[in-house]
């Protein structure tokens, strides 16, 4: 049922997969300088088995929040990697002496200044590659696409994160016509996240 506001515009509901909930998140910001993302873990109900080969599947589509001002577009841009503890979703070149602290990051940046002389982040590297990734371009938003594929533990893996892992060069986009470029973001509904062993049991991921 779409809503209705108080002076009778109208806003079409983006529904779940199944059940009452989905994950929504912003994949990539169409944006060369800033390059932002908006990664999000999850954590399994149990760990995987070392040595076992895991099936990994999701549902994803296209987001587009209520077409309250910013433009929605599509993106081939999300992956997943899988990890044994939280990971941040950045590190700093000045602490890449700090092993412990690159290997626990997803992306790596550089400071940079303004004209004016304000410091501000800049993508430099992803420090890890997706076990998972996004193989079509998603700009469908009714319908839901479908991601399977298989991840070998090769360490008792806990946690798995949905993030960005490509520059800006190699992202494919769908930009609408009538899009402001300052305002362009691809974003992602994601539900029904299933991680199981082959032909075996399923292995609910709840929210860490």
């Amino acid at each position: 049922m779409p809503l209705t506001l108080y002076n009778n515009d109208t806003y079409e509901f983006q529904t779940p997969k199944s059940g009452y909930a989905m994950a929504s998140f912003f994949s990539c910001n169409y944006n060369e300088v800033i390059q932002t993302s908006e990664p999000f873990q999850i954590r399994l109900k149990e760990q995987m088995e070392v040595g076992e080969i895991y099936q990994v599947s999701f549902y994803i589509k296209k987001a587009n929040y209520y077409n309250s001002g910013e433009c929605y577009y599509g993106s081939d841009e999300l992956g997943i990697y899988f990890h044994t503890d939280t990971i941040y979703g950045m590190a700093y070149e000045s602490e890449h002496e700090d092993i412990s602290k690159i290997e626990n990051a997803l992306n790596l940046y550089v400071m940079d200044t303004t004209i004016w002389g304000n410091p501000y982040p800049v993508l430099s590297q992803f420090l890890q590659t997706p076990d998972v990734a996004l193989d079509t371009l998603i700009n469908d938003e009714v319908n839901w696409y479908l991601v399977t594929d298989t991840v070998y533990a090769d360490k008792a893996y806990e946690f798995m994160t949905f993030a960005r892992f490509n520059m800006f060069e190699d992202i494919q986009w769908a930009i609408e016509e009538d899009c402001i470029w300052g305002t362009a973001v691809s974003a992602m509904l994601v539900d029904d996240v299933s991680v199981n062993l082959v032909n075996e049991e399923h292995i609910e991921a709840v929210q860490a």
